[in-house]
């Protein structure tokens, strides 16, 4: 009687484990449309949800090497899930009296860092990758020789593997850069990226816009041949501008073959003055729901007639506002994270 009884109970907790394993626990919500007014203010009543896996960097198919899983980029090692949300993160890694930009792009299993913000805040955005799940990056952009660019990615690089690397080509005689991307050489496949170049991670098509790829026209200056690219995935896309000023987002608009039109765009030169003066037809080209401004608070400058103090930004916040596009600050309310399912897609802060 009592092996009777016993036997009945394991049936029970067999049928109960069956029955919980079959209910949806969690799971990601799809993002609802974009429906905020306003700089920045989010009307929408859902809270898209993504899943960032940690863990292993990659499954081996049966029978099969890493890179020969179909989907896959040689060398570059995640594990294909090309149906899951994209996550872009524009971190906020200024400082009261500097900027910086540091992008985590996250889908899956499969992660990609453009930029990794000033030395002062290198322990920051190692943090942030620690929060988000990030055992490895599969890819990894500088997009130019500038200290409030690239000096977080130095600490990254000592903490991660890094996959493979895309940088300008060009040190502008930065020492540090310099003694950089000598390190990078030693560690990772290494390449200088141009307009045409393309890759696709994890069903994330990354398109370089900027700079232009032969030498001889280029600018020779740091900022106007910063690493500009498009990220796409599914019908959802953004615009990545680093910090372009006029001539790079002059010659972006004119090119032919690359279809600029995204609802995301990044406000270049961290909304400032100098990367916003002439941007209209920029604007124009891409036509934009949501502006990410990344950096700092210090956005001012005095104006050597008067010596009154100007808000640089002032004249990129008018021009969004004219044409209803929402405006984005990190060093305001924190990180904006934006998160997409391929189709629609919402933007908030993360305190």
């Amino acid at each position: 009687m009592k092996n009777h009884r016993k036997i009945l109970m394991l049936v029970a907790i067999l049928i109960l484990i069956v029955a919980f394993g079959c209910i949806n626990l969690g799971g990601e919500q799809k993002p609802t449309p974009n429906g905020k007014t306003g700089e920045g203010n989010d009307t929408s009543t859902k809270t898209p949800k993504i899943i960032e896996t940690g863990g292993q960097n990659f499954t081996v198919a049966a029978n099969k090497t890493p890179d020969e899983i179909e989907g896959k980029t040689p060398g570059i090692k995640y594990e294909s899930t090309p149906d899951e949300m994209i996550a872009i993160y524009f971190v906020y890694v200024g400082e009261t009296d500097k900027h910086g930009d540091a992008i985590l792009i996250k889908k899956g299993d499969a992660e990609i860092l453009v930029d990794g913000g000033p030395s002062e805040k290198g322990k920051k955005i190692l943090d942030f990758l620690k929060t988000r799940g990030v055992d490895d990056v599969e890819l990894m952009i500088s997009t130019h020789a500038d200290p409030e660019h690239y000096n977080g990615l130095i600490a990254t690089a000592d903490e991660y593997p890094v996959e493979e690397f895309w940088w300008t080509g060009d040190t502008f005689d930065d020492g540090v850069y310099g003694s950089f991307i000598a390190d990078m050489k030693k560690k990772t496949a290494i390449k200088a990226a141009a307009y045409g170049d393309k890759i696709e991670i994890n069903g994330m098509k990354i398109e370089i816009l900027n700079p232009q790829k032969n030498p001889a026209d280029r600018y020779n200056d740091a900022d106007n041949d910063a690493i500009a690219l498009k990220v796409s995935d599914r019908k959802f896309c953004t615009i990545l501008t680093s910090d372009i000023v006029v001539g790079a987002q002059t010659n972006i608009i004119q090119q032919n073959g690359v279809d600029l039109k995204c609802p995301v765009m990044q406000a270049p030169y961290h909304g400032l003055g100098q990367g916003s003066a002439q941007i209209d037809l920029f604007l124009l080209k891409v036509n934009p729901k949501d502006v990410i401004s990344s950096g700092g608070p210090a956005g001012y400058a005095y104006n050597d007639v008067s010596k009154d103090k100007i808000d640089t930004r002032k004249a990129l916040r008018d021009k969004l506002k004219t044409r209803k596009m929402n405006y984005w600050e990190n060093y305001k309310n924190g990180t904006v994270r934006i998160v997409s399912d391929g189709t629609d897609y919402n933007v908030q802060y993360m305190k």
